[in-house]
């Protein structure tokens, strides 16, 4: 069983005692960064836990930004976990991302959350409660940070939607139930340092093609068999012999993997290529197609070549060459330099930076005001792009220019007739912006190919802009046309290390987001 060390062991009695406390009222309540209410439970000086409210499942809703601080009565407070049952039956939350300074989720913190689609996690998370994110029905990728030595039973468990899960190396045992009815996922990858999993951990699986271990001792289940017997068992070939003699693993197909981990790269990035590797089996790079003839299609009508995209069954589109500059008046001069942050709809006052929404019901289309023809992307239509045209899961990545002595991180995005050029690769997948790397030059290969690149930068609340200082943190956010409700709109939301982009997240209409528009095939 796992070695809990006295450090961890405090926290953990620690967070016990704060768990032991969520049928208390809380102390407070704050706006938090994304604009919804959150209430917060002084624990300890200068710390605060995000708190159980009775409104919450009612009124809490769309994508959450928990702040790493907050301040009440002249005291600023540190946010350094959530408790238990805290966003428990939040049916209407669709994300949460998690601040730099919280190291604990408590048990049930977001049972039964059915619309939650993505979970952000910061690094210094070290424990994930029991039942956490079990009934999750509709959360992605799952990407858990290393630095997680601690998962409670059925963390995930009933997650039917997640397709890959990214397990912490820091963890030494995977607990009973934790991934159970996870009937979606196809390849489970378990790092080197977990030595047993609990019984029923993996059960319910409906999907699963391979599981593989890293480490060089077989791990040892509670109860047989954690897989059938039809599961082929994945390890590196140095680690073959090992799991060939023992009395479990024996039993199953072992085959061996010959990758190089110096070769792919750091660990984390290398658990992510072997998926790729064993998924698919060569890259797309290597997949050279005949260079599709796009006679009909000529420069004045697409500025970026022959890079049109579907946003419907009948229609394609171009995107700009830039970014809408600041004013609202024209493009900047690269895909991947950043543009000016407009609040929603703000065609015909591009530079307001009110934070009342009520200053933005109104929409006016930016494309309005530019001459050719420029509209901005529905939701419908991005959706679509991403989700629905042909191949669309391979022609979407993280990655990241190298120009002007800077990394320019973003989202690369393939038109629907594509040839990769010479002496450029891509890697589909948002596994971290470091993976697709791009000098100037090549860039302007893809870029002629027909590629897309939008630019990561964060975005502005007033006149404050967040998520622009981590390269490796940095989000991209952009507008589209749609609104949601009275207050919120659509918007595209990316950021690396998360395989799918939330597919359907609002926001309050006066932030401030990047533009990109397009128009369409004539």
């Amino acid at each position: 069983m796992k070695k809990i060390t006295t450090l961890f062991l405090f926290v953990a009695i620690a967070a016990t005692t704060l768990f032991a406390q969520t049928d208390t009222e809380a102390d407070f309540s704050s706006v938090c960064t994304s604009g919804q209410v959150i209430y917060y439970k002084v624990v300890d000086y200068g710390e605060v836990n995000v708190w159980y409210h009775n409104d919450y499942p009612e009124v809490l809703g769309g994508y959450v930004v928990i702040p790493r601080s907050v301040k009440h009565d002249g005291q600023n407070y540190v946010v350094t976990g959530i408790a238990d049952e805290a966003f428990a039956n939040c049916i209407r939350v669709q994300g949460m991302e998690l601040p730099t300074t919280m190291f604990f989720i408590g048990e049930r913190a977001f049972y039964r959350c059915t619309d939650l689609r993505f979970i952000f996690m910061p690094k210094t998370l070290t424990y994930i409660g029991a039942s956490a994110f079990e009934g999750c029905t509709a959360l992605l990728d799952v990407v858990m940070p290393n630095s997680v030595t601690e998962m409670g039973a059925y963390a995930f468990k009933d997650c039917s939607n997640v397709r890959h899960f990214v397990i912490s190396h820091g963890l030494e045992e995977i607990p009973e139930g934790a991934f159970q009815n996870c009937s979606s996922v196809t390849d489970y990858l378990i790092p080197a340092a977990v030595t047993t999993f609990g019984c029923h951990a993996f059960d319910g699986y409906k999907s699963l093609k391979s599981v593989t271990f890293f480490g060089p001792v077989p791990p040892t289940p509670d109860c047989e068999p954690a897989f059938g017997r039809e599961i082929p068992i994945m390890v590196m070939n140095k680690h073959f012999p090992a799991y060939k003699a023992s009395y479990i693993w024996g039993q199953y197909t072992i085959q061996a993997m010959y990758y190089s981990f110096n070769m792919i790269g750091s660990a984390r990035r290398s658990l992510f290529t072997l998926m790729i590797l064993l998924l698919s089996s060569v890259m797309l790079c290597c997949e050279k197609e005949p260079k599709p003839q796009n006679d009909d299609v000529n420069e004045e009508e697409n500025p970026i070549g022959i890079g049109l995209f579907s946003v419907s069954d009948s229609l394609q589109v171009s995107f700009a060459p830039g970014n809408l500059a600041e004013g609202g008046r024209g493009f900047v001069p690269h895909q991947y330099e950043l543009g000016g942050y407009f609040g929603w709809g703000t065609g015909n006052h591009p530079d307001d930076t009110s934070e009342d929404y009520h200053d933005y019901v109104t929409f006016d289309d930016w494309g309005n005001h530019i001459e050719g023809g420029w509209r901005t992307l529905t939701y419908d239509e991005w959706h679509y792009i991403i989700y629905e045209r042909e191949s669309s899961r391979e022609k979407v990545a993280a990655g990241c220019v190298l120009a002007m002595k800077d990394t320019m991180t973003g989202l690369v995005l393939l038109p629907d007739s594509w040839t990769l050029p010479d002496s450029c690769q891509f890697w589909p997948g948002m596994y971290g912006y470091e993976r697709n790397q791009y000098s100037m030059e090549q860039w302007q290969l893809m870029e002629s190919a027909g590629a897309v690149f939008l630019r990561a930068g964060g975005y502005r609340w007033g006149n404050t802009i967040y998520y622009i200082d981590r390269w490796d943190l940095t989000h991209g956010n952009y507008w589209l046309s749609t609104q949601y409700d009275e207050n919120d709109a659509h918007y595209i939301y990316f950021i690396a290390n998360l395989e799918n982009m939330l597919p359907n997240p609002v926001t309050n209409l006066a932030a401030g987001m990047q533009v990109r528009l397009v128009r369409d095939k004539k």
